[in-house]
């Protein structure tokens, strides 16, 4: 027996060894193609990508930003040992493909696919990308929603945990009541601040979810005929341990005069009317003058297909639930409010009431001839319908700064114009901002003429949109250009000024909160619905003090000799209105485009086994002989695709040769 005990021990054991052995090679091997596909990304498609989607007019992420979506997607893979990827067989894929890949992950909008401000669609997916997808069961892409996108799915009890592609927010979506699942369904109010947003019935969720499409389901069917129907109420629930203790309102009503069948096994105390369907509720609803819709917790909002069921099937619910029911803007005389009532004995007096008179209990049915209220119309007829395309929509919104209305569950456009304009007689800016220059002495100021040669020199036109970069001379020393991408207005300044001169952006926005310096390089104003941002990038520390209030809407920025070359790039984007202390913080599309103009090219790669993320360009930059340095590549240039691959392949070679080096000297260091 020791023997055979012994024998299934080792068996045990080996079995073991076997699988924990089987796992860790699997997880190396998605890590192997993890780090092939962002060597590759960071090669050739991260200057490539950046330049070409800057011309298309899209948002450019930036390798840092790529980098942190590649770390937080090792850091789930090791957590919880998921699969992101189904085999290392079926996903080893050539350089090429997998640099097909990773473009089209990064560049433009990384994992949604959209129709743009401009309306330039894009609704294709790389070939790779498609596989990946249909061969991932966690993936699911959304071809059929205006604004398309890929949605990543991990499913729990009742509960999913969703992610839009390529982004960093989490999506917890269910349409089951949070008195059931408080740890995971309760909206925290700074869960918002740590990425973490909700699906749910609450309507204070981001995509508030509900038990009525009123697309598909008609509540305004007929009433039930009075003379014909049982002259009671059905009850049907399977559940008798409710958080609100309905089960006790039940039996209080069986108790009086009034008539309750329930019909279910909960409380169970008659047989079905004859010949109707038990799998069929709206069926037996429709043979009672009254149902009770009860509810199994009463929590804001949580209202279920036991009302609307109800509605549709032509009786006349008795309801008890929300407490904000009534906020919901259903139909006058409609429904009976259990909470309208000081008792359950109060309750079933009416009841009986109602049920013996048929004109009074016809006045219950009078709605279903007329309109539905046009504010229940509004609240719901917006989260009805594909609640994955709502999800595409706002991650879109948020992504790009743009405008979200969250009780139509809609895009809006930026509420300030993001048009870049300029007059074609002097090539200054007139949206969003109107521009002029100024000098001054001795505390007073005075204007300075800017005039371009005009092609019509009687006319005064203007170029709006700016598809192009546009250069003036500000004084003889003093160069001035301006261009627009991703939506935001890029100004640079070179020269050797011989004097102080002040730059006066003057905004759309008269009325604002004080100018708030959110950091050394950045600024912001602000009204009630909009935000503009001012990034400056100058060879002077604290950038940000150069700029100056004059009166509202006006900014002046001084122009100073020590300051050149200067970089400005102005950010305008709309508030998030549904968050609490949101309108004090950076939002999402504000910091990646003010982190894009403080590093606009960056080459980052993985070394060693830590993970850790090294900027390898800073140590080549520090380290390299002068002559061999890289020509930085300024962002006001846009060069053509295949001098940037030239370009990208002479820095990952500089890169690799540093690296190398650094490997020799770390040996030698060691022995």
């Amino acid at each position: 027996m020791k023997a055979i005990s012994a024998r299934i021990i080792l068996i045990i054991f080996a079995a073991l060894l076997c699988g924990w052995v089987f796992l860790q090679l699997k997880i190396i091997c998605q890590m192997d193609v993890l780090l092939q596909s962002n060597n590759i990304h960071t090669s050739t498609s991260n200057v490539a990508a950046a330049a070409d989607g800057r011309r298309r007019g899209r948002l450019r992420k930036g390798s840092n930003e790529g980098n942190k979506d590649l770390l937080q997607m090792e850091s789930r893979l090791s957590s919880r040992l998921k699969k992101r990827v189904t085999s290392c067989r079926k996903q080893r894929l050539s350089s090429d493909q997998t640099e097909e890949l990773m473009d089209n992950r990064h560049d433009g909008f990384p994992g949604i696919l959209v129709q743009r401000e401009e309306h330039e669609k894009d609704d294709s997916f790389s070939t790779d990308l498609n596989v990946q997808v249909m061969e991932n069961k966690h993936l699911q892409r959304f071809d059929q929603c205006d604004v398309k996108c890929i949605v990543e799915t991990h499913r729990g009890a009742n509960v999913l945990h969703e992610y839009v592609y390529g982004t960093p927010w989490r999506l917890t979506t269910s349409v089951e009541g949070e008195q059931y699942y408080p740890q995971t369904l309760t909206i925290g109010k700074d869960d918002w601040k740590r990425n973490q947003f909700y699906g749910t019935t609450s309507f204070r969720s981001e995509i508030p979810r509900t038990y009525l499409d009123l697309n598909t389901t008609n509540l305004q069917s007929p009433g039930v005929d009075f003379s014909t129907a049982i002259k009671g109420a059905s009850f049907l629930a399977k559940n008798c341990n409710s958080l609100n203790n309905r089960e006790a309102v039940v039996i209080e009503l069986m108790n009086s005069s009034f008539r309750v069948d329930s019909l279910s096994r909960c409380l169970n105390n008659a047989e079905p009317p004859e010949g109707v369907n038990m799998q069929n509720k709206s069926e037996i609803m429709g043979k009672y003058l009254f149902h009770l819709a009860f509810e199994n917790q009463n929590t804001n909002d949580y209202i279920t297909e036991k009302l609307w069921q109800t509605l549709e099937s032509g009786t006349v619910p008795v309801y008890l639930g929300a407490g904000n029911v009534k906020d919901h803007h259903l139909p006058s005389n409609s429904v009976i409010y259990v909470s309208d009532f000081s008792s359950i004995t109060d309750l079933a007096k009416y009841l009986v009431e109602v049920a013996s008179n048929e004109t009074l209990y016809n006045t219950y049915h009078l709605w279903r001839t007329q309109p539905l209220p046009k504010a229940f119309r509004d609240k719901y007829f917006p989260v009805s319908g594909d609640t994955h395309c709502r999800i595409c929509r706002w991650a879109h919104a948020r992504k790009y700064g743009l405008g979200w209305d969250h009780q139509t569950q809609s895009i809006k456009p930026t509420t300030l114009s993001r048009d870049v304009c300029i007059d074609e007689a002097t090539a200054l800016l007139h949206s969003p901002a109107v521009e002029s220059w100024w000098e001054g002495d001795g505390g007073r100021l005075w204007s300075l003429p800017v005039k371009v040669e005009a092609s019509h020199p009687n006319e005064t036109t203007s170029l709006c949109p700016l598809n192009e970069e546009k250069k003036v001379a500000i004084t003889k020393d003093v160069f001035r250009y301006v261009w627009s991408n991703d939506g935001v207005t890029d100004i640079l300044l070179e020269g050797e000024p011989q004097k102080d001169l002040i730059l006066r952006l003057d905004f759309p926005m008269k009325q604002h909160e004080p100018v708030y310096h959110f950091s050394a390089d950045t600024v912001w104003i602000q009204d009630d619905k909009s935000r503009i941002t001012l990034v400056i990038v100058a060879a002077v520390d604290r950038a940000a003090r150069l700029i100056r209030r004059v009166q509202s809407g006006s900014l002046d920025i001084q122009v100073r000799k020590d300051s050149l070359p200067l970089r400005i790039r102005v950010i305008i984007e709309d508030l998030d209105l549904l968050h609490d202390g949101a309108k004090k913080m950076t939002m999402y599309y504000g910091q990646v485009m003010a982190d894009d103009l403080r590093k606009p090219l960056e080459l980052f790669t993985l070394v060693d086994e830590s993970m850790a993320v090294v900027d390898l360009e800073q140590s080549v930059q520090e380290s390299a002989p002068k002559e061999q340095r890289p020509t930085p590549i300024r962002p006001s240039r846009v060069l053509d695709r295949a001098a940037l691959i030239e370009e990208s392949a002479r820095r990952k070679a500089m890169v690799s040769s540093w690296y190398k080096r650094h490997q020799k000297k770390k040996k030698k260091n060691v022995t």
